[in-house]
């Protein structure tokens, strides 16, 4: 069992309400929610312990060194990860990548969010509510959250169509971090990441953004089943302080990684 812990991937399962218990069941760690979109990482039990809560990725390794010293382990952890990882893979149907479609579903005219499932000819995934994106993309936690922020936010933005778009970053990824002497806002993952100057005008919106996302493609047609996807994104959005939409040329302005 390796020893080092994956501290983003512990963070994004954490905020997705996962939870680990120590093996002596005395204690777990996991979160809870300080206001309406606030996470906190915690260690509880059935006793309390008088350890402080954690706001920040930044702040985990202590926390998780905390849950050590009141029972946990490096292995348990390690263990509980990799079988959220395990179960991930071996879903079938499993929808890996960041592509989010959404928009207004022509048959219904109901606000939709999903992946490109929702164009499946069988069994189209089309999520109007939370209850439908649990039922459809319940597998992964990670991609869940996604599409229930875009439920919560997306409908502000007014939009008319269907569309299709990567999304970038929920609040709870972001770092701050410096570079060159220079603070930037930092996401993404392994492959890719991406830094806003947290002076540059988009740095100031990204900082209230809840969701930030590139809307790329727009698709065509009377109903999802039968919809063309069509490169380019044309549809004029409302400007909200929640939803951060950058153009492809200013999301790759932006990758350093």
């Amino acid at each position: 069992m390796k020893k080092n812990i994956d501290y983003e991937y512990l963070w994004s399962y954490l905020q997705n309400g996962g939870e680990i218990w120590a093996p002596n069941e005395e204690a777990y760690l996991g979160t809870w929610y300080e206001g309406k979109d606030q996470l906190v990482v915690e260690v509880n039990g059935p006793k309390e312990f008088g350890i402080g809560f954690c706001r920040d990725i930044e702040d985990l390794p202590r926390i998780v060194n905390d849950f050590i010293g009141v029972g946990g382990t490096i292995e348990v952890i390690n263990r509980e990860l990799e079988k959220e990882k395990s179960s991930v893979n071996d879903a079938e149907d499993v929808d890996t990548d960041s592509l989010i479609v959404c928009g207004v579903d022509p048959i219904s005219e109901l606000f939709f969010v999903g992946t490109k499932s929702v164009f499946n000819k069988d069994e189209p995934k089309i999520a109007h509510t939370e209850n439908a994106i649990d039922m459809y993309y319940g597998h992964s936690l990670d991609l869940a959250e996604k599409l229930k922020l875009c439920l919560r936010y997306f409908p502000e933005l007014g939009i008319k169509g269907v569309i299709g778009g990567d999304f970038l970053s929920k609040k709870y990824d972001v770092k701050t971090e410096t570079i060159n002497e220079e603070k930037f806002y930092s996401f993404g993952n392994q492959s890719l990441k991406y830094g806003i100057p947290v002076d540059h005008p988009i740095g100031k919106k990204f900082k209230e953004a809840k969701v930030t996302i590139v809307f790329h493609t727009h698709y065509t047609g009377d109903d999802l089943e039968e919809m063309q996807a069509k490169p380019g994104f044309f549809e004029k959005l409302n400007d909200i302080k929640s939803v951060l939409v950058l153009t492809k040329e200013e999301a790759d302005n932006f990758v350093i990684t």
